[in-house]
């Protein structure tokens, strides 16, 4: 049993090694042109009914310290005042456009359809995406076009959620980074596999040469992962890592909320490749065996120094590796409660994950918290 233990456990560390590496080599990169911002952006924004975060959130991305963009802000069947909101910021922004959607087809997701229409809309080349509920740093069109002038046909960036008290908060913001340290690492080790539409951009090329969402377009959730995972090997990528370039979205503050939340978005996973299913299940249950293991060998009793030895190596070499990945996320107030929050992901693999995989879910419209101060 101890053998086994040991075994499970050097699987996960491994994994977990190969990853970080990917991280270790966006290091190594030389530093970008800080003069290469010259490229012209389209940045798309779909909002259903979020009038309070668009008042709050839209201000960062007219407030870029970049030379030339377009916003462009996609309502996607609203009832509430966003459209009031969106005619009154055109007054005094330009560059500021907006489309309205009425209905979606019946064969569409309705957020696909939503981002088709502003990348139909889009003036400029380059597309940039982000969230009604998302803010961003001054700087983050400058890091992106940065990225775009290397060449690139798709940029992936770090979308993270705000810090509040509570440990539903920690536990999202967790999870939120873990998933970052896998699409980032696994991407520069090139096994790209999802990114997120907090913090996304591409060619309009590129989502022509795929036709778009086509190929998936009636799964609710994926158009950022499935994107990537469908067509991410067959071009350039972009890594944006920078803290100046990482955009901050307000997580759930209900459980019930982020458990919906969670099932959408792990819906998409059942669609992934082949090679993408095979490599995060293998990382995925070598953790979970492990704490099932380690939960076995309590409850018969047969626990040892050798156990807690192989226990406590695994704990502590697994947050060494985020604490030295944390460096370059610069994510607050996470690695100090790290052994207990990696207890909590095992019991989010065990229940949350296989919920999502084979739920069916149904978009439904979150109010709580829209006016969050």
């Amino acid at each position: 049993m101890l053998l086994l233990f040991i075994l499970i456990s050097l699987i996960y560390i491994v994994l977990q090694i190969w990853i970080s590496l990917g991280w270790q080599k966006l290091r190594k990169k030389p530093p970008l042109d800080p003069s290469a911002n010259s490229l012209p952006l389209s940045v798309i924004v779909c909002a259903h009914d979020e009038a309070p975060n668009l008042i709050r959130f839209l201000p960062s991305i007219f407030h870029q310290d970049y030379p030339q963009f377009e916003i462009i802000v996609v309502l996607d069947r609203c009832t509430d005042d966003s459209l009031s909101v969106i005619q009154g910021y055109q007054a005094a922004f330009s560059q500021l456009r907006c489309i309205t959607i009425d209905k979606t087809p019946d064969d569409w997701a309705s957020k696909k359809w939503a981002v088709t229409q502003g990348v139909a809309a889009a003036r400029f080349e380059h597309l940039v995406f982000t969230d009604a509920d998302c803010e961003v740093p001054p700087t983050w069109l400058a890091e992106v076009s940065q990225q775009f002038d290397q060449g690139t046909e798709l940029v992936l960036g770090l979308g993270l959620y705000k810090t509040y008290p509570g440990w539903l908060n920690r536990f999202i913001r967790f999870e939120t980074f873990y998933a970052a340290f896998q699409y980032i690492g696994m991407a520069a080790q090139g096994l790209p596999y999802m990114g997120v539409g907090r913090n996304l951009a591409y060619t309009q090329t590129k989502f022509a040469q795929h036709s778009g969402f086509e190929a998936f377009k009636n799964h609710l959730s994926g158009d950022d992962d499935l994107f990537v995972n469908f067509f991410g090997k067959s071009g350039k990528m972009g890594l944006m890592t920078h803290p100046d370039s990482v955009t901050y979205s307000e997580p759930k503050r209900l459980f019930g909320s982020w458990v919906r939340q969670k099932v959408r978005h792990l819906s998409a996973s059942a669609h992934y490749s082949l090679r993408t299913k095979i490599f995060l299940a293998s990382f995925h249950l070598a953790h979970s065996l492990h704490y099932g293991g380690l939960l076995l060998i309590l409850a018969a009793g047969w626990i040892n120094t050798a156990f807690l030895l192989v226990y406590v190596g695994r704990i502590l070499i697994s947050w060494y590796i985020f604490r030295k990945i944390n460096g370059q996320i610069l994510t607050q107030g996470l690695i100090p409660w790290y052994p207990i929050l990696d207890i909590l992901f095992f019991f989010y693999n065990l229940f949350m994950v296989p919920l999502g995989l084979i739920a069916n879910p149904k978009w439904k419209k979150n109010q709580e918290f829209l006016k969050t101060p």
